[in-house]
């Protein structure tokens, strides 16, 4: 009877594990498709006020940035966000290149005009790091007019190739090789002698 009681516990702990897996993964599939259609209904709203806006109408584009012009932080995230979905998706939309272009500059000017409400903080990071960007750049530059024969080789890499580029950088490697190598003969041999 002890065995009869083990052999019934055994497939009752495995239907046990499969249910509780279902359960997580039919979860996991409600909150998914909970967020698609929060998701879904959120765009539809906004694409809608940009097939008004392709209208036409002034006074619903004053509309639209009152709508966006909320003090609410959580809504001027979602905005935020769904602004960036519609940058990011806006190659598969079925229209014409003029209303892309429109819908694509209005989406990036919120952005990047209430991005940095948000947060003053994210905004002065933004500004800093893009503050960073140029200065390291423009200091690169200034590091590649000191190495000799960088721009000639940059050209004659853009009129026959990297390959034919490689070579001549090769060259130049060879070249200061020959110069530290006799920095060295003369500062040890020829000096003292």
């Amino acid at each position: 009877m002890n065995t009869d009681h083990q052999h019934t516990n055994i497939p009752h702990t495995v239907s046990m594990s499969t249910v509780s897996e279902h359960v997580v993964a039919s979860s996991r599939s409600l909150s998914a498709a909970k967020r698609h259609r929060t998701v879904r209904k959120n765009s539809r709203r906004i694409f809608s006020s940009y097939q008004d806006h392709q209208q036409g109408s002034s006074d619903e584009d004053s509309g639209n940035e009152k709508e966006v012009d909320s003090n609410d932080p959580e809504e001027m995230f979602q905005n935020i966000q769904y602004q960036k979905e519609i940058i990011a998706n806006i190659r598969s939309r079925p229209w014409t290149m003029r209303r892309k272009l429109k819908v694509l500059k209005h989406a990036r000017e919120i952005v990047l005009k209430y991005e940095g409400q948000l947060t003053r903080t994210r905004g002065y990071q933004t500004a800093g790091a893009d503050l960073l960007k140029k200065l390291y750049r423009v200091l690169y530059n200034i590091v590649v007019t000191f190495i000799p024969w960088e721009v000639r080789i940059k050209k004659i890499e853009s009129h026959f190739g990297s390959g034919v580029a490689s070579y001549f950088i090769f060259l130049r490697w060879l070249f200061g090789i020959n110069i530290v190598l006799t920095i060295m003969t003369g500062a040890f041999v020829v000096l003292p002698e």
